[in-house]
């Protein structure tokens, strides 16, 4: 889940965590300390300000499906699992998957 950095509790959008590595690089800038790449994959306010704008995107609606810098404060991680099924003698097997909300 990612909330809005300028504002307390609202959501802005859903997504998945791509990295927290302080040197890696977002839009030829490298992400720096407390912060995190995300994915969006879900916007919920597309009007919503993006914390590192670029050329090409400023709003959330603007990072559908795309990589974005934001304050890792700002991102609540929620995980989901389910169970496969699987044959009659064979034990149950579980699959974890972390989300993020952004």
């Amino acid at each position: 889940m990612i909330y809005d950095w300028t504002f307390e509790d609202e959501l802005v959008a859903e997504g998945s965590l791509f990295s927290t590595d302080k040197k890696e690089l977002v839009n030829n800038i490298p992400l720096g300390p407390n912060a995190a790449i995300v994915t969006v994959s879900k916007v919920v306010n597309k009007e919503a300000f993006l914390w590192r704008p670029s050329a090409d995107m400023s709003f959330m609606g603007d990072a559908l499906n795309e990589n974005i810098a934001w304050p890792i404060d700002k991102v609540h991680f929620i995980q989901q699992w389910r169970q496969e099924s699987v044959s009659k003698n064979a034990s149950p097997k579980i699959k974890f998957q972390i989300f993020c909300l952004l």
